[in-house]
């Protein structure tokens, strides 16, 4: 008589051996190019939840077989899931920011989509340990963004200035949404927004429910038209002033930086 029992231990036993050496290989390999291996490695967590389920329900005893493997089987889980979540959980409320971290997420989430025109070579990113003040200096070339205006031909050109300022709060305002997802130790966060080397605009957020939220004093910044010339009016510790940027053909306008929260 077949022992039932014992087969669907069996296959369940292969299962999870399966999978193990499968996560191995991945660690070792490009597995992408085993797409099969990729879809087991990422369902069978799931499914092995269901299956610590129904192995609990079916084991008479707390040492039973069935338990125990009941146990084993949430190890996947695990280690995908539960662990990486608490070791980030940690990494972001309790240690200092990361710097290289921050840089790699701004650069992968906004600013790797828009031409590149930072400068890279200054210290971008501190922390101040003792006031818990993190602050970005965003510096912009004024030549790089200004020559990235030449390549916007296919845009209509009543959207130039609109888009112009647009970017200019992808880096100076934006840049601090979703930073939650790689550090919330610092309680206060500043962005000096340069452009070159005159800092144009001061963007001041404070961390509440875990978001970094924009407070006043809001940032007042503003591209503005006359004569065919394009300036940046801001106003930076109650000092208004002006920056010249191109010469461009359009109508007189006046496009403020938006404020969202």
């Amino acid at each position: 008589m077949m022992d039932y029992r014992r087969i669907s231990l069996n296959i369940i036993y292969g299962s999870f051996i399966l999978w193990v050496l499968g996560f191995i290989l991945s660690q070792l390999v490009f597995i992408l190019s085993f797409p099969m291996l990729m879809v087991y490695l990422m369902i069978y967590p799931y499914g092995a939840i269901l299956l610590a389920i129904v192995l609990l329900i079916a084991g008479e005893k707390w040492l039973s077989e069935e338990r125990i493997m009941a146990f084993v089987l949430l190890i996947p889980i695990m280690i995908l899931i539960v662990i990486p979540y608490a070791q980030n959980q940690i990494n972001v409320h309790l240690l200092e920011p990361n710097i290289q971290k921050i840089e790699s997420h701004i650069d992968y989430r906004y600013l790797n989509f828009y031409p590149s025109t930072l400068d890279n070579s200054p210290q971008l990113i501190e922390y101040d340990r003792d006031s818990k003040l993190l602050t970005l200096n965003m510096i912009i070339v004024p030549m790089k963004f200004t020559d990235s205006v030449k390549g916007w031909e296919a845009m209509k050109v009543e959207d130039y200035p609109s888009y112009f300022i647009n970017l200019l709060r992808i880096h100076y305002i934006r840049v601090a949404e979703d930073l939650e997802e790689v550090t919330l130790k610092a309680d206060n966060l500043i962005i000096n927004g340069y452009w070159g080397d005159k800092v144009i605009i001061q963007s001041y957020f404070k961390k509440e429910d875990n978001k970094y939220i924009l407070v006043e004093p809001y940032p007042d910044l503003a591209l503005v038209g006359e004569n065919n010339k394009w300036y940046l009016e801001y106003e930076v510790d109650n000092v208004k002033s002006k920056v010249f940027v191109l010469n461009r053909s359009s109508e007189d306008f006046i496009k403020k930086i938006e404020i969202l929260n």
